[in-house]
């Protein structure tokens, strides 16, 4: 038996600890040793016919025997799949540099769970997965590869343990892997620096690192290692002020995203590459504390050589070196306690606060807008919302929302907006606010203050519960109820019923699958196509295309006479002979070429018995031969092909046949060939709108969404009947939680559901202004979002229309609308305020008349009232589908948005450096186009056709 040999796919390579060969110790090698000697058996008792009769039956068998043992081979091989790992290090490895390792499965099983927690220590990230299939010594394998990225320690060698992976429910550990670190060279090319300000410091401490490396070589690869990124002993954060440089480059250092700046200078008369870096450590505790140097390795160019190639004469040659920086001491102290305020809360460093406000003349419940920023700082993450509320002036004289409005940057100062309302006209001021912090400067806590606001507060009339309820006072008098009727008459009441947990959202592909636009659309087209292919199918059999050429021949030969009056005069003659012959081959069924004057004659005496009619006929092709054989004949002239057109009217007249037949006949042929094209080019285009949103998958089942919507009804219920005004605020707080829970997790889109919540978001702000109190400017701004999000769904319910009306009128910002987006509205009203499923409702309707109207004019021909019911139905059909077409791609394409936050200055730019682009701040409510959305702003137009740039946070999208 010869020698078989079977190589490893994966030969060894640097760093890797090869498994076990599969030639080595594996009996699979032996088992198919023994194939290859059956093949062999068999060949030769096939070639030796000396063999015994039994020896010959038994060869025979050798073959089958040996085709089922490697049928058996994949199912042998796959029962012990082979686990091993490997590192791909093709080039030399350097401190910080990603390797990328991987865990390969043989034998055709997929890997299921692969723990890599003991490579914990080398930051492992997934790098992707591969499926590869090897042939080697006629022998396939199919293998499974899952990739890993580690980075590199220190010089030396890292000893990579074995990971655990599950396959076919079997846990198996990987080979371990060793991997040798280089040690790079050192370069005075390049110099890195490290710097904290300032070195002596207290715990809690906002301290700026910058990391800055500058290279005056070509540089290549390069990797870095910050070892206080991986301290116990610092928090590291991000700088508040966003990072300016010519270039910025986002890269990733021991899992923490560092941004880079990288700007072109000269330093020491040379060009150099500076990059730069800065993040915020904050020491966790006291004493003595290092930062360690950080350390660069890259690719240097240490000079060029010549290539030879003409076109690139010389080439760089790399080296990799190592660079490290200084080191840094810090002294770190304690925070005294002696001396520490009540309002501090772990600010350290020092900060500034200013407060503005306006309007500043108002009366007892009108909203005033106080604007708080904090800065002196280049780290504001831990400033916190002042507690307005621990301030006992402001707590007694004015009313504080206890929901608070996200904060923003601005110019290196953190914004923090709130609305209050003066309780009585004895308030004189807005008075100063306190930010606590520990200045390390001066070595004690400092509480700074914004200066008072004086205000002017006009008394007006509260309303009282009594008021809200519709009672008189004690006193008998009548009460002020202006403001109550114009609530009650401008919102609508919630809706209760199973018609909100219906998910409306649409998709053109509702025609096929709702059944009642089935059977609107799907019945008359079944019936269209049912007859066009009966006609068609009729159009091919020789009897039809008989009666068809009967038919059209009075048609056939009146173009053929119009064709001789504008022939030449030497060809009228031929023309008008050949049209009469024409006209009775089609009419009688005979062969045109072959019919003489007399066998015309006989034909229409034969159809019709009018002997002088066919004398006539007979004359006029007698005259047209003699002209043709005879240079001295008859002209052919006008007179001629009138006397024809007579001769064939009046033999039609004469054939015992209604007129009508014939256009009947030819408009059904004509509907055969342009019925189907175009009615199924119109379905095409209504199919081919497809789904506009995608309903979200509800992770909650019927019957406990229909119970979350009843304990919503009740809860708001109970909030409209609560007398005390304190106690409904909670209640529409849980109602919102009902509804909000319905959309998200039980995947609704339902325009009564969005106007329920907005009904709920618009009452909690009213019943707080009813009261005096304040009006949240949040809930007017996702009260408007979430009613503009129900009429998105339908336009046509007068509830959405009208709650939505008067919650516009409670903005503090009213945009005009351009005329001209007027003008569009009013002329296309039918598009502007009918909904997509009515549209597609209507658009149904239509088309099912039109294919009842088109199937009678197959069957009956063009009559009048089918063709014109064909014609309206068939524009208005269009007209409803480009209608949804424009609509659902406006959809997809244009968003709209409103501002849900008190009050938001516009800028010009997507930065907090742009200047405003309004003289006054955009309030709750305001509505808006989203143009573009870049990074953490959005890009609005407002419908008076003007733009600006707002925070994300800002704003809710529809």
């Amino acid at each position: 038996m010869r020698k078989l040999e079977i190589r490893d796919p994966i030969p060894a390579r640097a760093g890797m600890t090869p498994g076990r060969k599969w030639g080595q110790t594996s009996s699979f090698g032996s088992f198919v040793l023994g194939i290859l000697d059956l093949f062999r058996m068999a060949r030769t008792a096939r070639g030796n016919r000396r063999l015994s009769k039994f020896e010959s039956r038994a060869s025979r068998l050798i073959l089958p025997g040996a085709l089922l043992l490697v049928l058996a081979t994949p199912a042998l091989r796959a029962a012990a799949p082979r686990v091993y790992a490997r590192v791909d290090a093709d080039t030399a490895i350097y401190p910080g540099d990603d390797i990328v390792y991987s865990v390969v499965v043989e034998g055709g099983a997929r890997p299921g769970k692969i723990d890599v927690s003991s490579l914990a220590a080398y930051n492992p990230r997934p790098g992707g997965t591969q499926t590869l299939m090897q042939t080697i010594n006629d022998r396939t394998m199919l293998s499974h590869e899952t990739k890993y990225v580690i980075t590199a320690g220190s010089p030396g060698t890292m000893q990579l343990p074995g990971v655990t992976v599950v396959v076919d429910g079997q846990t198996q550990t990987t080979n371990a892997v060793e991997v040798t670190v280089s040690r790079p060279g050192s370069t005075d090319q390049i110099v890195l620096e490290l710097s904290v300000t300032p070195a002596r410091c207290y715990v809690g401490q906002p301290l700026v690192m910058t990391a800055k490396w500058t290279a005056t070589a070509r540089v290549r690869e390069a990797s870095f290692e910050v070892p206080v990124f991986q301290s116990d002993d610092f928090y590291i954060e991000d700088l508040t002020e966003r990072p300016v440089g010519q270039s910025l480059r986002q890269i990733l250092i021991h899992s923490i995203p560092v941004t880079m700046t990288e700007d072109r200078q000269l330093v020491r008369g040379m060009e150099a590459l500076v990059g730069t870096f800065r993040k915020v450590v904050i020491p966790k505790r006291s004493g003595r504390l290092r930062l360690d140097p950080f350390q660069v390795s890259a690719n240097v160019a240490v000079r060029r050589e010549p290539t030879g190639d003409f076109f690139n004469p010389y080439r760089l040659v790399l080296q990799r070196v190592q660079v490290q920086s200084n080191a840094v001491e810090l002294e770190v102290q304690p925070l005294p306690e002696t001396g520490k305020p009540p309002e501090f809360y772990g600010l350290v460093g020092r900060y500034t606060i200013t407060a503005a406000a306006a309007p500043t003349q108002v009366s007892v419940g009108d909203p005033i807008t106080l604007t708080i920023r904090i800065g002196g700082n280049p780290y504001l993450k831990p400033v916190q919302w002042p507690a307005l509320e621990q301030v006992p002036e402001l707590a007694a004289q004015f009313r504080i929302p206890a929901e608070k409005a996200s904060p923003s940057f601005e110019a290196g100062t953190k914004v923090f907006t709130q609305t209050l309302r003066a309780n009585s006209d004895q308030v004189t001021q807005i008075p100063a606010l306190p930010l606590a912090y520990f200045d390390p400067e001066q070595g004690k806590y400092v509480v700074a203050r914004t200066q008072p606001i004086p205000l002017e507060v006009a008394p007006t009339k509260v309303l009282t519960n009594q008021d809200m309820q519709g009672t008189v006072s004690s006193a008998g008098g009548a009460r002020d109820s202006s403001r109550v009727q114009a609530i009650r008459q401008g919102l609508s009441a919630n809706y209760y019923g199973p018609e909100v947990l219906e998910n409306q959202a649409f998709s053109v592909l509702s025609l096929v699958r709702r059944p009642v636009h089935a059977v609107l659309w799907a019945l008359p087209l079944t019936g269209l196509l049912a007859s066009v292919a009966v006609k068609w199918a009729g159009r091919t059999s020789p009897e039809s295309r008989a009666r068809q050429r009967r038919r059209r021949a009075a048609g056939t030969a009146l173009t053929h006479l119009q064709r001789v009056s504008a022939a030449a005069p030497g060809q009228r003659h031929e023309l008008l002979l050949s049209a009469l012959k024409t006209y009775i081959g089609d009419r009688f069924g005979r062969v045109a070429a072959s019919l003489t004057a007399q066998d015309c004659g006989q034909a229409i005496v034969d159809a019709t018995g009018d002997a002088a009619t066919a004398r006539k006929y007979q004359g006029l092709i007698d005259a047209c031969e003699a002209a043709h054989y005879a240079s001295a004949g008859e002209d052919i002239g006008p007179d001629q092909v009138q006397t024809a057109l007579d001769l064939i009217q009046a033999v039609e007249k004469a054939v015992p046949r209604r007129p009508a037949d014939a256009a009947r006949a030819s408009s059904a042929t004509r509907v055969g060939q342009a019925g189907p094209t175009s009615y199924l080019l119109l379905l095409a285009l209504c199919l081919a709108l497809g789904p506009v949103t995608k309903a979200v998958a509800s992770s909650l089942p019927r019957d406990q969404l229909y119970g979350v919507l009843q304990e919503a009804g009740s809860v708001f219920q109970q909030a409209n009947a609560a007398a005390d005004p304190d106690a409904a605020g909670p209640l529409y707080d849980k109602a919102i939680l009902l509804y909000e829970k319905l959309i998200d997790q039980g995947g609704l889109r339902n325009a009564k559901l969005y106007y329920n919540l907005a009904n709920a978001y618009l009452l909690r702000g009213l019943g707080d202004a009813g009261r005096g109190g304040p009006q949240e400017a949040s809930d007017l701004g996702r009260a408007i979002l979430n009613y503009r999000r129900a009429a998105r769904l339908d336009r046509s319910d007068v509830n959405i229309q009208k709650n939505l009306a008067f919650a516009r009128s409670q903005r503090v910002d009213q945009v005009q609308v351009s005329a001209e987006r007027r003008v569009l509205q009013t002329l296309l009203f039918w598009h502007y305020d009918f909904a997509l499923p009515t549209k597609s409702l209507l658009a149904a309707l239509l088309l099912g008349a039109l294919c009842v109207a088109l199937t009678l004019i197959v069957w009956r021909g063009r009559g009048v009232a089918p063709s014109v019911t064909a014609a309206v139905a068939g524009v208005l059909f269009v007209s409803f589908s480009l209608s949804i077409l424009v609509e659902t791609r406006q959809q997809a394409r244009t968003r709209w948005g409103v501002i849900t936050v008190a009050q938001v200055v516009a800028r010009q730019g997507d930065g907090p450096n742009y200047p405003p682009s309004f003289q006054d701040p955009l309030h709750a409510g305001t509505e808006f186009e989203l143009l573009e959305r870049r990074g953490r702003w959005l890009h609005l137009r407002l419908s008076d056709g003007s733009d600006a740039w707002i925070c994300d946070d800002a704003a809710g999208l529809v």
